[in-house]
């Protein structure tokens, strides 16, 4: 996954990010078969583009502007996965004491790509941990 840090503040490094967003989608196309899932920090969809033209077309969509609470974006893009988790918690504990029981398959794995300057509201403090 690649979440875009879309605020106004990355207006000066915005086409930078576009040719490493490009590059990225390359790869991962060529890569992982389920394709890349594209995150911005000033929308809350998930978008699922089909193909590198496509992730281009969505960048484009999503220009600069305004300040962000990146501790929500995260948390939005992560619940989900912690949710998972949480259920993975509990099918352990009833393989534990139903041995024999129907496997299930776990949550998908997440590699969460940050494309930022590191410049965000000044009241965001990302000191927070995820637990399993």
């Amino acid at each position: 996954a690649l979440l875009i840090d879309n605020a106004g503040n990355m207006s000066d490094h915005y086409e930078k990010a576009r040719k490493v967003t490009e590059l990225l989608a390359y790869l991962t196309e060529r890569y992982d078969p389920d394709g890349l899932d594209l995150y911005f920090t000033t929308d809350t969809k998930k978008y699922r583009p089909k193909g590198n033209r496509q992730v281009l077309q969505f960048f484009d969509e999503h220009h600069p502007r305004g300040l962000i609470d990146m501790r929500a974006r995260f948390a939005s893009i992560l619940e989900p996965y912690q949710e998972q988790f949480g259920k993975m918690k509990g099918w352990i504990l009833s393989k534990i004491i139903h041995p024999r029981s129907t496997p299930s398959k776990g949550p998908r794995r997440l590699s969460l790509y940050v494309l930022t300057d590191g410049v965000w509201d000044p009241e965001c403090t990302l000191v927070t941990r995820s637990r399993l």
